[in-house]
């Protein structure tokens, strides 16, 4: 099984404003939880035991009730990446799942897990069918998958990250790291079809 999971909660939230002048996306709740507490949820639903929180530092008197064990790691670049810079200097090893914090999403990480080991790539991500808006949208060819500007797959806000096969990076932007992976044939994508999913983006997710 996965060695840890990484939730990404260090955005500004800025098209959930005005909500987000007050509490921070991540805090905000859903069903009376916070965002982030659903996240814990689903992590301690699959019996991880380590994880790792990528915030800010302005958000840490939120994180009144945060469970034991979670390391909190400061992003105030805002390069959606730079948390594994942290990861590789702090020696962390093994196979990370990662989740951003404002996608609640319920499918199976056993079998993500068997069937990206089957892969032996750094990174993975999973894609999965949707006709909603997304900045990146996924084709899928006879040729394998493709980032595209336009497609019938979206990115499900859920990706792998081997610590044991990634070194020292010059440009910790994820989507960079992604597509330089993809080059050299270290990038797989995993096709996945959630029993729920829900992205909080803006403020019309929440009504």
């Amino acid at each position: 099984m996965f060695d840890g999971a990484i939730i990404l909660a260090a955005g500004n939230g800025i098209r959930l404003r005005p909500i987000t002048d007050y509490v921070p996306k991540p805090f905000i709740k859903i069903d009376d939880v916070t965002l982030i507490q659903h996240q814990f949820n689903f992590i301690n639903g699959h019996n991880i035991q380590s994880t790792v929180v990528s915030t800010k530092s302005s958000f840490l008197k939120f994180f009144d009730d945060i469970q034991d064990g979670t390391i909190l790691i400061i992003n105030e670049s805002n390069i959606n990446g730079e948390f594994i810079r942290t990861m590789i200097k702090e020696q962390i090893r093994g196979v990370w799942i990662v989740l951003c914090a404002d996608v609640l999403i319920d499918f199976d990480l056993d079998q993500l897990f068997h069937e990206y080991k089957k892969l032996n790539t750094i990174f993975a991500v999973t894609p999965m069918k949707s006709n909603k808006f997304a900045t990146h949208k996924i084709c899928k060819k006879e040729s394998g998958w493709e980032f595209a500007d336009h497609g019938d797959y979206i990115l499900s806000g859920v990706s792998i990250i081997d610590f044991d096969k990634i070194t020292q990076q010059d440009n910790y932007d994820i989507e960079s790291m992604w597509k330089k992976a993809m080059v050299d044939g270290q990038l797989s994508f995993i096709e996945v079809a959630p029993k729920t999913w829900k992205c909080y983006d803006k403020v019309s997710d929440l009504l």
